[in-house]
């Protein structure tokens, strides 16, 4: 959980630090985020400190930006998901299976599953330290999204003996990652649901409001 709000939407080198220092200590956010924006360490300090008065988000779009500011070097952005965009196009320099995906920690948390992204951060900074293809740190990075969004799935689908999953959120837009959990899912023997006319994003949203409105106001 790490600070989000628009102005980490337009400067996604703000999420990086956030990542950066959760995942690799303050050094290393300092360090890598400095290559993106000097002030970096400031920031570095204010999240060191109380979190209780700043917004939070677990949104993957944000992990998306956190990643994709390290990997293509983007300090900020002119439209929202530039930098996914960017990211998903690198990635696309690599056929899809052909590198190993980043770890994922799943894990229970009050009953409830969760997917923690820490284990991928820390891998793709170590591969970049090490000289490794950009384009293959992006294909790992979304290999590894998608393996822990098919292993959690795929549980909880078995844990309630359910056999549809449905495939929403911003995220999905990203055609790469879409392919790949369909495809994971399915291996596994589940009919997965997808977008056709409705778009998977925000855009969305104002459909469903309107349902609910219209079934409120027929009730």
């Amino acid at each position: 959980v790490l600070p989000g709000g628009a102005a980490a939407i337009r400067q996604p080198w703000r999420m990086a630090v956030a990542w950066l220092l959760d995942s690799c200590g303050p050094a290393v956010a300092a360090d890598l985020g400095g290559r993106l924006d000097g002030r970096a360490d400031t920031l570095v300090a204010l999240l060191g400190g109380s979190r209780e008065s700043m917004p939070v988000t677990t949104s993957v779009g944000r992990l998306f930006d956190a990643v994709g500011a390290i990997v293509c070097r983007r300090r900020s952005v002119s439209y929202e998901g530039q930098v996914a965009v960017e990211l998903e196009a690198l990635a696309g320099r690599v056929p899809p299976g052909h590198v190993a995906p980043y770890p994922m920690d799943l894990s229970s948390l009050d009953g409830e599953l969760v997917m923690a992204p820490t284990p991928m951060v820390v891998a793709a900074v170590a591969d970049l330290a090490e000289g490794r293809p950009r384009p293959e740190i992006a294909a790992a990075f979304h290999e590894g999204i998608a393996a822990g969004a098919v292993d959690a799935a795929a549980d909880l689908a078995a844990m309630r003996s359910l056999s549809t999953v449905v495939l929403t959120g911003g995220v999905f837009q990203n055609a790469r990652l879409s392919e790949l959990v369909e495809a994971g899912l399915s291996g596994h023997g589940l009919e997965v649901l997808v977008h056709r006319t409705v778009p998977p994003n925000d855009g969305g949203i104002s459909i469903g409001q309107g349902a609910i409105a219209a079934a409120r106001s027929a009730g």
